[in-house]
């Protein structure tokens, strides 16, 4: 009978024989067998027609562990896979019965139960995909409430929450929060009548705080009061009576008639003053001084003066006294005689004329009016007559005493063109001969 030698291996045995001719209970006829079934097998052998008693040999496969049976629990940003069991040996290496993979893919694991290692037990592994942590920068006025949270903040600053993902991975959010703060000012001003606020383009007319609301720089609110003070105009009326003139010291201007007059100043508030003027100006006198003896000796006696009007007035001058002229008293030469009037009104004025002194000790007889002037009043030419001496020379004086003119004259007649001579009354001295006769003549 052949001899059966028997290796059994993980999960099947080899049963090997020596010769040719053989056959197997399994029917196979090579040297070699491998079964995968434990038990008896037998073969025989045939040389030269004659079969061999069976030989037998037992089979007894090793048992080959069962496939690990993984699980797989993927979570967020990692996967666990799990088997039972002991000696295993995962395709990373790891021989735990747990491990965790933090990247996709399929995984292995082998289990070895004495000298036999199992076929790989096989899983894919998915983590859940963690979403990337996500930031937001706010910048508010006063305080934000984050839709993120629902909460509200009040102070700057960074704050983080955690919200779910669809696949049930909280992500991160960060909130970087400003808060700006809203400003406030006060403005003071003071207008007349009324008062245009440029910050808002308004115009108020009363005193109060008033407020406008602008944006600031900071994009927040910017709350602006304005105190306002409203002054008013005042007005007031002054009232005078002059003679003559009046210069008002509100305006400084000099007036000349009667009429109501305006002048816009500025009160201690800063607004206008209207101050009215009424003014009633009663005019001066008409007063003229003709006096009807021009020419005296030293030596005569003294007279009444006569030739000022309006009557009631009072002379003044040289030798003058109580109305009275005193040729002695004046002495010789050319006297300046003032004649002054005041009338009910109180108004003053004067006007004047000359008298002469002369020297007569050596003369019997001093000729008065030697010289006649027509028309007086003149508008224009006037003429010169002497019933004396020939005329020689004319002064001319203005009523204050001034020179203003001398003009030559020839024979005992003689004109003079006053046309160009300003209104008024004019002194004229006369020189005729020996003698000098004064006039008064009146220019219209």
């Amino acid at each position: 009978a052949p001899t059966v030698s028997v290796t059994d291996n993980c999960g099947s045995s080899t049963l090997t024989v020596l010769g040719t001719n053989l056959l197997w209970s399994t029917g196979e006829t090579t040297a070699s067998i491998t079964v995968t079934t434990g038990g008896v097998y037998t073969l025989t052998q045939t040389s030269g027609g004659c079969t061999s008693t069976a030989g037998s040999g037992t089979a007894n496969p090793l048992a080959i562990p069962s496939t690990p049976v993984i699980s797989v629990n993927d979570g967020c940003g990692s996967s666990t896979l799990t088997v039972l069991g002991t000696n295993l040996l995962w395709s990373t290496g790891e021989t735990t019965s747990s491990i965790t993979v933090t990247t996709g893919g399929v995984i292995t694991v082998t289990q070895t139960v004495g000298v036999c290692t199992s076929a790989p037990g096989t899983a894919t592994a998915s983590p859940l995909t963690i979403p990337a942590p996500t930031s937001e920068s706010v910048t508010a006025c006063g305080s934000y409430t984050w839709s993120a949270t629902g909460a509200t903040y009040t102070t700057g600053g960074s704050y983080s929450t955690t919200i779910p993902a669809v696949n049930g991975c909280d992500s991160t959010v960060t909130l970087n929060l400003t808060i700006n703060t809203t400003t406030t000012g006060s403005e003071t001003a003071s207008g007349c009548g009324f008062y245009t606020w440029p910050t808002s383009g308004l115009t108020y007319t009363s005193t109060g705080a008033y407020t406008t609301t602008l944006v600031g720089s900071n994009g927040c609110d910017s709350i602006v009061t304005l105190n306002l003070t409203i002054n008013t105009a005042t007005s007031g009326t002054e009232t005078a009576t002059v003679c003559d003139q009046y210069v008002w010291s509100a305006d400084g201007n000099t007036y000349t008639t009667t009429g109501t007059y305006t002048a816009i100043l500025t009160n201690a508030a800063g607004c206008d003053s209207i101050v009215t003027l009424d003014l009633t100006v009663q005019g001066l006198p008409s007063v003229i001084l003709a006096l009807t003896t021009q020419e005296f000796c030293d030596s005569d006696v003294d007279v009444t003066l006569a030739g000022g009007t309006p009557a009631g007035g009072t002379y003044s001058g040289p030798g003058v006294s109580g109305g009275v002229f005193s040729p002695s008293t004046a002495g010789i030469g050319t006297h300046m005689i003032t004649y002054s009037y005041t009338d009910v009104n109180g108004c003053s004025a004067t006007d004047t004329d000359v008298i002469e002194v002369q020297d007569c000790a050596n003369i019997d007889e001093i000729e008065i009016n030697v010289v006649t002037i027509y028309p007086n009043p003149t508008t224009g030419v006037i003429t010169l007559e002497s019933n004396g001496a020939a005329l020689e020379e004319v002064r001319i004086f203005d009523n204050a005493g001034k020179l203003i003119d001398v003009i030559t004259l020839g024979g005992m007649s003689d004109e003079i063109d006053l046309t160009n001579y300003a209104r008024g009354v004019y002194q004229f001295q006369i020189k005729a001969g020996a003698g000098m006769h004064w006039d008064r003549v009146v220019k219209n």
